[in-house]
């Protein structure tokens, strides 16, 4: 294996204790700069950017969530900028119940009690509560960090882009809702619900913001971290020439750089297809397609006397004497998958509006997001074996390695719920995990392409 060298000069060809004293502690303080820099360093503007945003948006994604398992999205059937009064007594209640008694929903909900309204009124009223809770949370302080220019130059614009995406959401989740409302809705056979691909928009939408707001503040922290390695290296003698080398990139092998370079454009795939597999959840759950197929690892399984069945029942393992001559029958696919002539001949439709492909879509996206988190976890394996990479970026190996182990721990937790037809503490814990590997991916992109940076190819002897 090729070892890696720092050269910060030409003396840091001979041994260190070869050097002069002044020469070796320049080497040192610079290779001591540079592993500053990479740690990061945390302020109050980056702090609320990578802490306090991300947080909030975790919570509100999570209590929208339970909101579309409870089936309590409808319960609120009106829409305001500034919030929507709480009801205060009896007569408020039954009020906003008879308000809600004038829409689709209720039609299908006759036997609704007061109390079952209050019920999923309670988790619309949260989620729309903590969306104006966040909006609190990000203009205040950034107004607050602008006026005593707290906010580092060039990042004004992506920071505005944040409360732009934020601003949106609300409009997004209103123009979700309304799909649910329309009188249109009122002779659904179906269960009326908001339409899955707007609801699939929404979460989209909040998983962006959750993105570019995490990735900004720890963008924001090495850049920082860099700044004040170098200062205060400078700051601490050789006139400077300390901190001059503390910019200076390390050099690594070829074969460490090439490695560095694949987990960085890698990890940024990864969570890619981690986001992708996220959103095509929310089509499954708005359709409820996770009831559905509740097999694995194959699709679905039937008798040969049941294959014209349109029923999705798991097969009752303790009636079979009925099947004793058919053989049970296991598919690994949706039939027709490619045939969209029900949907008018668009493929679209057909991927966004029919239960099965959706669901069979999320296990393939599910499918190749783990494959390549796992490929991710073995890279950052390997690079634990460059003493350079273990020395200096122990943060872009830990972050692959996470990405890896989330990822099976998220397919076990999707395995799970959908064998134990969605129980909705699995189905919030499934959702969950999605954020938790779009998070772990998130970081390692990000400091895979700050150690990419910072490093150069050792130039031959």
């Amino acid at each position: 294996m090729l070892r890696a060298t720092y050269k910060t000069n030409t003396l840091l060809r001979r041994p260190l204790s070869t050097l002069a004293p002044n020469s070796a502690n320049s080497a040192n303080s610079a290779l001591a700069t540079t592993s500053a820099a990479l740690a990061g360093n945390m302020t109050p503007v980056s702090g609320w950017l990578t802490l306090v945003l991300p947080s909030s948006i975790l919570a509100i994604i999570h209590i929208g969530g339970l909101t579309r398992l409870t089936k309590s999205g409808l319960s609120m059937t009106d829409w305001s900028l500034t919030g929507e009064k709480f009801p205060q007594d009896d007569a408020e209640w039954e009020a906003e119940f008879s308000r809600y008694k004038l829409f689709p929903e209720f039609s299908q909900r006759q036997a609704m009690t007061l109390s079952e309204f209050k019920m999923i009124f309670y988790y619309e009223y949260g989620h729309r509560m903590m969306g104006r809770t966040i909006g609190v949370l990000y203009l205040v302080p950034a107004f607050a960090f602008a006026a005593l220019r707290k906010i580092p130059p060039g990042y004004g614009p992506r920071i505005a882009l944040i409360g732009a995406m934020g601003g949106t959401q609300g409009l997004v989740g209103w123009w979700m809702v309304k799909s649910g409302l329309g009188e249109d809705r009122r002779n659904d056979k179906s269960e009326i619900r908001v339409d899955p691909k707007r609801l699939a928009t929404h979460l989209g939408m909040a998983l962006a913001t959750y993105v570019v707001c995490l990735s900004t503040g720890l963008k924001m922290m090495f850049d920082g971290g860099l700044a004040g390695a170098a200062g205060a290296a400078g700051a601490a003698g050789a006139a400077g020439a300390a901190g001059a080398a503390g910019l200076k990139k390390i050099e690594v092998s070829p074969r460490a750089h090439k490695l560095l370079s694949l987990i960085y454009r890698k990890s940024a795939v990864v969570t890619a297809l981690a986001f992708t597999t996220a959103v095509s959840g929310a089509l499954v759950s708005g359709q409820d397609a996770g009831n559905s197929h509740n097999y694995w690892p194959h699709f679905d399984e039937y008798y040969e006397d049941d294959r014209n069945s349109t029923s999705n029942t798991r097969i009752d393992n303790n009636n079979k004497d009925k099947h004793n001559t058919d053989a049970l029958i296991r598919r690994w696919a949706p039939s027709s998958y490619f045939d969209a002539s029900s949907y008018g001949g668009s493929f679209f439709r057909k991927f966004t509006e029919d239960g099965s492909s959706v669901q069979f879509n999320h296990r393939m996206l599910a499918y190749a997001t783990v494959g390549g988190a796992v490929g991710l976890g073995f890279l950052g394996q390997r690079a634990r074996a460059f003493g350079v990479i273990k020395q200096h970026f122990p943060k872009v190996t830990t972050g692959a390695s996470a990405v890896g182990l989330l990822s099976l721990t998220q397919m076990s937790l999707g395995i799970t719920t959908l064998l134990h037809n969605v129980p909705m503490p699995l189905a919030a814990a499934h959702q969950m995990g999605s954020l938790a590997v779009i998070t772990a991916g998130t970081y390692t992109a990000v400091v895979g392409r700050e150690a990419v940076k910072r490093i150069v190819v050792r130039a031959a002897k």
